[in-house]
């Protein structure tokens, strides 16, 4: 996002302190203006604004014996709290989850909820409940295994959330912000930021072993999520089906090992040679050291090995999507510009 205006960049300016705040426990306008690279003069309009906000907290002083001590800003975790619900399928069952995190995104809730049918008066419903437990949520995501553009659930394997405009009608009732993605892309933003080495591209591929789920590729690129014009960017199956593997054909290729192996080291070179992730993270069928040998060494067949990307498995995928959801919900209000 290009800044030019003198608003944006008062808010770029905030976010940066932000920042800078939620990443130490204490903090002086010093040790801010440092870390931002600001003038004291902007921190000090900056804190004030927030200290006035409740956004922050002014939480001691230091303790130098000479001269007036400076003050120390903690951030305030109960700014403001998210609500994040994931959905699912599994064994051919809608699977609804919630969790709802404080300001630094440390989920205080989690609890899965029971559900025969999933449709949009059930999730309306849980918000209702959750808000009105929780007055401090001021912002909603959701999650789906399907794609939807600008808030609207545009597809989903769970067909009564389909054709939804999600966001716009939970905005209008409840007066808070509304995310909606794709589960991959809450797997790969979470994952991207829990890898300390994770800079510019990565990308995260899970293989589902549910009926009528098929591979498919969370990216970021530049430190930033890859959706595409048009939300398809990551659906690998649709790849898959252009190369002549139809539905069927990539059911059938999950029960066989040695096909799997080597369609996985396929699907990692079509990502490998056009977003040329430096880290990917394989999900799914049971995916294990012993695969991550062979699928290895037959990308290598293929392309050198420092254009591999460095490979990893992380079979936690529902802990994964819902840390991911809560995370990219709080970021997308309190680093809008940033992220």
């Amino acid at each position: 996002m290009v800044v030019s205006t003198a608003i944006e960049i008062r808010r770029l300016n905030k976010e940066r302190i932000r920042s800078a705040i939620q990443r130490h426990e204490k903090c002086t306008k010093a040790d801010i203006a440092r870390e931002t690279a600001l003038s004291m003069a902007t921190c000090s309009t900056t804190l004030n604004e927030m200290l006035e906000a409740g956004e922050i907290l002014k939480v001691d002083q230091t303790g130098f014996n000479i001269g007036r001590p400076a003050d120390l800003f903690a951030y305030n975790s109960d700014y403001m709290h998210v609500l994040g619900l994931c959905t699912a399928v599994h064994a051919g069952q809608c699977i609804l989850e919630y969790a709802i995190a404080d300001a630094y995104g440390k989920i205080i809730t989690r609890e899965e909820m029971p559900v025969e049918t999933l449709d949009y008066e059930r999730l309306d419903a849980l918000v209702t409940s959750c808000m009105m437990q929780d007055p401090l949520i001021r912002a909603v995501g959701l999650g789906i295994p399907g794609h939807a553009k600008n808030g609207s659930i545009e597809a989903c394997d769970i067909k009564t959330l389909e054709g939804i405009d999600f966001a716009m009608r939970i905005k209008q009732k409840h007066e808070v912000e509304v995310i909606v993605e794709n589960d991959m892309n809450f797997i790969a933003y979470r994952l991207f930021h829990e890898c300390p080495e994770s800079k510019g591209n990565f990308a995260a591929i899970h293989f589902p072993q549910e009926k009528d789920s098929y591979v498919g590729c969370g990216l970021m690129v530049d430190g930033r999520l890859l959706k595409g014009s048009s939300m398809l960017a990551g659906q690998l199956f649709q790849v898959a089906r252009a190369f002549g593997v139809d539905y069927e054909q990539q059911r059938e290729i999950l029960q066989n090992r040695e096909v799997f192996r080597r369609f996985v080291a396929q699907m990692i070179l079509i990502v490998a040679c056009t977003v040329n992730p430096a880290h990917l993270t394989l999900m799914g069928n049971g995916l294990d050291d012993d695969d991550l040998k062979v699928i290895y060494n037959q990308c290598r067949e293929v392309i050198t090995e420092p254009n591999i990307p460095q490979i990893s498995i992380d079979n936690n995928v529902f802990d994964n999507y819902i840390e991911g959801l809560v995370r990219f919900t709080l970021d997308s209000v309190l680093y809008p510009i940033l992220i």
